[in-house]
C-alpha cells in the first residue's frame, strides 16, 4: 500500500514538473525578450536613460532630438527585428515538420532565390518601365526593390505552392531546391555582365537590414506576419498528425495535400514580405526551432510553435543590435551577425543535451 502511494506522489510531482517547465521557459524567453528591447531602445551612438523613455513617448516637452531618434529610429528598428524573428522562427518549425528536414528553414524552397531575382532585375532598371506602365513607378528606389523582391518570390512560391498538392514532402524538397538553383542561375548571369556600381543596391540588399523600415512599411509587414503566425498557429494539432508522417494523417482522415498547402501558403506570405523588406535573412529559421526544442524537450506544436516565435524574435534582435555596432561609426552584415551568434548556441544546446542523455543512461 505504501509503495503504491508513493509511486502515486511520485507521478503526481513529474506531472507538475512536466506543467511548470514549460511555463519557465516562456518566462524566461519573454524576460529576455523585453530586457533585449530596453538594451535596444536605450544603447546606441546616443545613450537614452531607461527612466525617460516614457517622458519621450508620450510628453510633448521631451527632446525633439531624442524623441526623433527613439521613434523614428531605434523603436522600428526593433520592431522590425522582432516581426522578422518571430515570422522566420515559425516559419522554420513548420518547414521542419513538413519537410521532416532538420535543416529546413522558410527559404528552402527557393522564395529567397526568386526575391533576389527581383531585387536584380530591378536594379539593374530593367523593371523601370513595366512600374510605369501599371502606374506604380516611384521615385524611392526602395519601392522599386520591394516591389520586385515580393513579385519574384510571390511568381516561386507560387509555383511550388501549386506542385506541392501532387507531390510528397521529398518530391516538393527537390522541386523548391531546383527552382531556387534555377533563379540562381539567372540572377548569376545577369550579375557577370553588369559593373559593381551598377549592382551595389542590389549586394546591399543581400547582407540583410531593417534600418530601411519605416513607420509607413511596418503595418504591412506586422500585418501579413501576424496574420500568417496566427494562421498556422491554429493548426498545431495538424502539425502533430503530420509529424507523425503521411501515412498516419491518412488513417485519422486528414487531407494531407489540403493542409501542407494551407501551412505552405502561410510560411510562403511570410518569408517573401519580409524578404521584400529586409533581405534574405539567414539562418534564424533554421536556429530558432532548434533552439525551442532544446528548452522545451517537447513535440507537442502547442509548445513549439509559440517557443519558436519568441526565440527567433530574441535571436534577430540580439543580432540587431550587435550589426548596429554602436561602439564604431559602421554597421555590421546582420547576416554574418546572426550566423556568429546563433550557430555557437545551437551546438552548445545539441552538447549539452547529448551529455544529459550519456549520464542519464549511466
Amino acid at each position: 500500500m505504501c509503495r503504491k502511494r508513493n509511486f502515486t506522489t511520485s507521478c503526481g510531482y513529474i506531472e507538475i514538473m512536466k506543467r511548470i517547465q514549460p511555463i519557465s521557459v516562456f518566462i524566461a524567453l519573454l524576460s529576455a525578450l523585453c530586457l533585449c528591447l530596453l538594451v535596444d531602445l536605450t544603447l546606441g551612438s546616443v545613450r537614452i536613460p531607461v527612466r525617460q523613455i516614457p517622458s519621450i513617448l508620450f510628453s510633448a516637452d521631451a527632446d525633439p532630438t531624442l524623441r526623433f531618434i527613439l521613434l523614428e529610429v531605434r523603436l522600428p528598428y526593433a520592431l522590425t527585428a522582432i516581426l522578422v524573428g518571430m515570422g522566420l522562427g515559425l516559419g522554420g518549425m513548420v518547414m521542419q515538420t513538413l519537410l521532416r528536414n532538420p535543416l529546413a528553414e522558410p527559404f528552402i524552397l527557393g522564395i529567397s532565390s526568386g526575391a533576389s531575382l527581383g531585387v536584380v532585375i530591378m536594379s539593374l532598371g530593367l523593371g523601370v518601365q513595366w512600374l510605369s506602365a501599371t502606374g506604380l513607378s516611384s521615385p524611392m528606389p526602395a519601392f522599386s526593390m520591394v516591389t520586385g523582391a515580393f513579385l519574384g518570390s510571390s511568381l516561386l512560391m507560387a509555383l511550388v505552392i501549386g506542385f506541392s498538392r501532387r507531390m510528397d514532402s521529398v518530391m516538393l524538397l527537390i522541386v523548391g531546391l531546383m527552382a531556387g538553383y534555377f533563379s540562381y542561375g539567372v540572377v548569376s548571369m545577369l550579375v557577370f555582365f553588369r559593373s559593381p556600381e551598377e549592382l551595389r543596391t542590389y549586394h546591399l540588399w543581400t547582407l540583410g537590414s531593417f534600418s530601411g523600415v519605416t513607420w509607413r512599411d511596418l503595418p504591412i509587414i506586422a500585418s501579413v506576419t501576424l496574420g500568417g503566425c496566427a494562421l498556422i498557429t491554429l493548426r498545431f494539432r495538424m502539425l502533430d498528425i503530420l509529424h507523425m508522417g503521411d501515412s498516419f494523417a491518412h488513417t485519422v482522415g486528414v487531407s494531407v495535400a489540403r493542409e501542407r498547402w494551407i501551412l505552405l501558403l502561410g510560411v510562403s506570405l511570410i518569408a517573401s514580405t519580409l524578404t521584400a523588406y529586409c533581405g534574405p535573412i539567414a539562418f534564424l529559421g533554421i536556429a530558432a526551432p532548434h533552439i525551442a526544442r532544446l528548452l522545451l524537450r517537447s513535440h507537442s506544436h502547442a509548445l513549439l510553435l509559440p517557443a519558436s516565435m519568441i526565440t527567433g524574435a530574441l535571436l534577430s534582435l540580439i543580432a540587431a543590435f550587435i550589426a548596429k555596432a554602436p561602439w564604431s561609426p559602421h554597421t555590421l552584415p546582420y547576416n554574418a551577425v546572426a550566423a556568429l551568434i546563433g550557430a555557437p548556441v545551437v551546438i552548445s544546446l545539441l552538447f549539452n543535451r547529448t551529455s544529459l542523455r550519456r549520464l542519464s543512461q549511466e
